[in-house]
């Protein structure tokens, strides 16, 4: 990495749903289908309205980052209140703020 390296305080969520592996293996296509929906459909757009950013889409896990940890809370919060109750299990959700690395890529 060249240059200075740049440092900023940031709420960085964590979530993934509550036993994915096991409605994997029940129902692979329609816990793909439904996650994809959820992800793709609501959180994406909850993360984006407070501002956020999604870092990485990982199966199940979602990684973003927002400035704040009241918007990051905020945007769980959205997230949970828009999921159709028969999609999913709940999401689990962390929230840390630490200081990051922003690295241009």
């Amino acid at each position: 990495m060249s240059g200075k390296t740049q440092r900023r305080l940031a709420a960085i969520l964590v979530s993934d749903v509550a036993g994915c592996s096991r409605m994997m293996e029940s129902d692979a296509t329609g816990t793909l289908h439904c996650l994809s929906q959820v992800v793709d459909g609501t959180f994406d757009r909850v993360i984006a309205h407070r501002d956020g950013r999604v870092v990485k889409l990982a199966d199940d896990g979602v990684l973003a980052e927002f400035a704040s940890v009241v918007d990051g809370a905020s945007g769980v919060i959205g997230q949970q209140k828009q999921t159709p109750d028969n999609a999913l299990a709940p999401f689990r959700v962390g929230i840390n703020v630490d200081d990051i690395i922003v690295q241009g890529r």
